[in-house]
C-alpha cells in the first residue's frame, strides 16, 4: 500500500505476493537472480537468510522467504558480513492460494529517494476492494487482534472515495468461505478479547 497507493502510508513488515499462475514453481535461484541484479544496479549486497515452502492443512501454499542485506550505514570498503540473526532484512510472503476476485491495477511505485531515477517500475497491485476484503477477512481469521488490520481499513475508507461496499461485502464472504472462516455478523469484527490486545 505504502509503494503503490498512499505515499505517507505505514511501511509493512514483509511484502506479500500473489502468484497468479498456478503453474509457477518459485526456486531459490529465482530470489538469488533478482538479488544479483538489484546488487549490479545499486551496489548492495544481498543474502538469502531462508527459502522455505509453506503448507496449510497438508497441502502446499507458498514460500516464506527472508533476504538480508547490506546497507548503507558501514565504512565503504568493509566487507559484507551476514550473521545469522541479521536485523536489516526483507521478509517476502509468495502464495498461490489466494482467491482473487477483482481485476488487478498496474501502478507506478513511488519512490522518494536519491536513486528515484533507478526505479521507474510499474508493478500489479490488488484492487482496494480486494484489498479491503482481505484485511477484513484477516481480522477475523488471525489468533488474535492486528492494530494495523484495524489502521489498514479505516486509512483505506478515510482516504478512497467511491469505494463500492456491496462488492467489498460480497468478496468477503466469498474470502472466508474459500478459507473456511466463519462469519457470524459485524460483531466478529470487534471481539473484547481482540479490542483489548490491540
Amino acid at each position: 500500500m505504502k509503494k503503490c497507493y498512499f505515499e505517507n502510508y505505514r511501511f509493512s513488515e514483509d511484502i506479500d505476493t500473489t502468484i497468479v499462475n498456478p503453474e509457477f514453481e518459485l526456486k531459490r535461484k529465482h530470489i538469488q537472480q533478482v538479488c544479483d541484479q538489484v546488487t549490479e544496479i545499486s551496489g548492495i549486497a544481498f543474502r538469502i537468510l531462508s527459502f522455505k515452502p509453506v503448507r496449510f492443512n497438508d497441502r502446499p501454499v507458498g514460500w516464506d522467504v527472508e533476504v538480508c542485506f547490506w546497507g548503507a550505514n558501514h565504512e565503504r570498503n568493509r566487507l559484507p558480513v551476514f550473521g545469522k540473526h541479521c536485523h536489516i532484512k526483507i521478509g517476502c510472503e509468495f502464495r498461490f492460494n489466494e482467491q482473487v476476485l477483482f481485476d488487478q491495477n498496474t501502478r507506478r511505485i513511488f519512490h522518494f529517494y536519491s536513486d528515484v531515477e533507478l526505479i521507474q517500475s510499474s508493478i500489479p497491485c490488488y484492487d482496494v476492494h480486494e484489498k479491503l476484503a482481505e484485511k477484513l477477512r484477516a481480522l477475523i481469521q488471525r489468533n488474535r487482534g492486528e492494530a494495523r488490520d484495524y489502521f489498514d481499513i479505516w486509512y483505506i475508507m478515510e482516504n478512497i472515495d467511491h469505494i463500492n461496499w456491496q462488492d467489498v461485502k460480497n468478496a468477503f464472504l466469498k474470502k472466508c468461505a474459500h478459507k473456511n472462516v466463519s462469519f457470524t455478523n459485524s460483531d466478529d469484527f470487534f471481539q473484547p478479547r481482540r479490542i483489548k490486545q490491540v
